[in-house]
């Protein structure tokens, strides 16, 4: 719910608004407005009347927010901006996501050895040296790695963390890896940028609060049954926290034909970045190794997630994939990911100019 004040309505007014909204034992949300206040009202409001704050001197209009969530809802960041739409951009050591530039975050599914995530980032620094257009990529690597099995490749832990904050430093590349319970997410905040949380944790609402805490970026995949809806609900517990700094992540959702009995591993599900645009001010981002699990289709899945407006990529490259110990048959070998930037970057290109980027 958002509250509308009155075109040069004085301070006391305001502050009278505020007072009942915490005497009803609401929170104070945003408050934007240069000629014209604009308050928002947190928390769960399903049962406060829009009359309780009309005849307050100065409201001229009480308006409640369709969606059940509201810090993630472009609707209600539109209206405290006065009905101009408003996105979000997530700034990570200079590199800006959600900007006009496509931004990539490449790298191993997990991190096997300390030689292994230096030779990775030697190769993707490489091949970013020759983009003019681009941003700068993002290290991604997986230290701790929730499998279906037991008994596969569980990471590295915090070996693996210092072995990619390493290779991030030396590189010049910020990272990301995944945080799998919140016991980890201060250990994992020492080492990296941003803060994963993996697809079997998007409704892991007590993770979400701590890393909600943390003030590190965060980025958050789709479960694999999530709805949009879903994915929002979550990101509203981060931002409800105090990180206004969420970048969604969509990674292919099962269905009756994926897995073994389909082509894919999951339904890439790029597509929902157009519903995204027009749903929530995050930047959106897509998965294309997870979403196919197939090498030969990620960079054509993934160019047409750019081309429906993708902010970023998460893309899973590995020096020899053939001897990766996790993902190694999604993996991109390093010349097909410079292919993928070229591509990707052109396409970003012609998204910029036929759409503005958020259109």
């Amino acid at each position: 719910m958002i509250i509308k004040m009155e075109m040069g309505t004085d301070e006391k007014n305001i502050k009278r608004v505020e007072a009942k909204i915490n005497e009803l034992g609401y929170e104070v949300g945003e408050i934007h407005g240069t000629t014209r206040t604009v308050i928002g009202i947190k928390g769960d409001v399903s049962e406060l009347n829009e009359d309780t704050f009309i005849p307050l001197p100065g409201v001229e209009e009480v308006i409640r927010i369709s969606k059940p969530y509201k810090l993630a809802s472009l609707e209600y960041k539109t209206l405290l901006n006065g009905g101009t739409p408003v996105y979000t951009r997530v700034s990570v050591d200079g590199i800006e996501i959600g900007g006009d530039k496509l931004v990539i975050m490449a790298g191993p599914c997990a991190i096997e050895t300390k030689q292994q995530i230096m030779d990775a980032a030697k190769s993707i620094d490489r091949i970013f040296q020759e983009q003019e257009h681009i941003a700068r990529p993002i290290l991604r690597g997986g230290a701790d790695k929730p499998r279906s099995s037991p008994y596969s490749f569980q990471g590295l832990g915090e070996e693996g963390l210092e072995y990619l904050a390493e290779a991030g430093e030396r590189y010049k590349m910020p990272t990301v890896t995944e945080v799998v319970s919140t016991e980890k997410v201060e250990l994992v905040s020492k080492y990296v940028k941003i803060l994963q949380v993996g697809a079997r944790n998007m409704d892991n609402f007590e993770l979400l609060k701590s890393i909600g805490q943390s003030g590190k970026p965060v980025l958050l995949k789709r479960g694999m049954a999530a709805t949009v809806d879903d994915l929002l609900q979550s990101a509203e517990y981060i931002l409800d926290n105090g990180n206004s700094n969420v970048i969604l992540c969509l990674r292919g959702t099962k269905s009756f034909d994926s897995g073994k009995n389909g082509p894919y591993r999951n339904n890439p599900d790029a597509a929902y970045a157009v519903a995204l645009r027009k749903l929530t001010p995050l930047p959106t981002g897509f998965d294309p190794s997870h979403s196919t699990g197939a090498r030969y289709a990620v960079k054509g899945v993934a160019i047409g997630a750019v081309s429906m407006g993708a902010d970023f990529l998460l893309v899973e490259a590995h020096p020899n994939p053939e001897k990766a110990l996790c993902d190694g048959s999604q993996s991109l070998h390093m010349e097909e990911l410079r292919e993928l930037v070229n591509a990707a970057n052109d396409f970003r290109g012609l998204y910029n100019h036929h759409f503005n980027g958020k259109d």
